[in-house]
Order: structure tokens, then C-alpha cells, then sequence
């Protein structure tokens, strides 16, 4: 019986840029002055997407998140949830579609700021 190889997606340098934990920033839901509006994002959060900002490493362009009704291989160590709040900082855990491979992403923001550290993680 022929043994069949999974072909591994080609990485581009943007995409191995993504992989590597980074400062990442959510640049909408603020107001004029550039405050986080706070319950504005969280809602994004229940309606399960908003966009994110890798800025030193993709140029300023946004990605959107999908953190709706993830699949079991999306989720990390049993997490029940795609995101948690606790005091000023957001844990979130997402589905990004990025050049037509499938990641995982994964961050933690300060809702003060919506500035944080987060990166992608390909699905095996």
C-alpha cells in the first residue's frame, strides 16, 4: 500500500516573520484621541473577529482573527475558550487564514494600552 506524504506549505519570509513572537497592537476600537474603547473591542471579541497589527514586521497592514466556534486543533492546552479577561489584560486564542495556510494565533494585550505580544503557529 503506497505511503502518502503531506506536502508542507513553502514559507514566506513574511509569514516565518509572523511565527516568532512580537509586539502586536489592536488598532481599532479607539477614540478620536487614540484611547482604547474597551467595551467596543470586547464586543468584537463576543462577535468573534477583529483585526490585529503585527507593526514592526507586516508593514502596518491588519490580519483578521476569527475566535468563533474554533475547531479542538485551534485551541491550546485545553482552553475552554478562545479568549479570557483577567484584571487589564486579554488572552486571546484565533484562527487566522494567512496566505492560504491555516495558524493558530495567539496573544495576550493590556486593555489600557491594546498593545501586547502575540504571534502565529501553524497547525500540524
Amino acid at each position: 500500500m503506497p505511503i502518502f506524504k503531506v506536502k508542507q506549505p513553502v514559507l514566506s519570509e513574511i509569514m516565518k516573520k509572523l511565527l516568532e513572537p512580537q509586539e502586536v497592537v489592536i488598532s481599532r476600537y479607539r477614540d478620536a484621541d487614540g484611547k482604547p474603547k474597551i467595551d467596543e473591542f470586547k464586543e468584537a471579541l463576543v462577535k468573534g473577529f477583529f483585526l490585529i497589527k503585527f507593526p514592526k514586521s507586516f508593514g502596518g497592514a491588519e490580519i483578521g482573527v476569527n475566535i468563533k466556534g474554533l475547531p479542538k486543533e485551534y485551541t491550546l492546552h485545553n482552553t475552554t475558550s478562545e479568549w479570557s479577561v483577567d484584571g487589564n489584560s486579554v488572552k486571546i486564542i484565533g484562527k487566522v487564514e494567512f496566505q492560504s495556510i491555516p495558524t493558530r494565533f495567539q496573544a495576550s494585550f493590556q486593555l489600557n494600552t491594546f498593545q501586547g505580544v502575540g504571534n502565529l503557529e501553524l497547525i500540524n
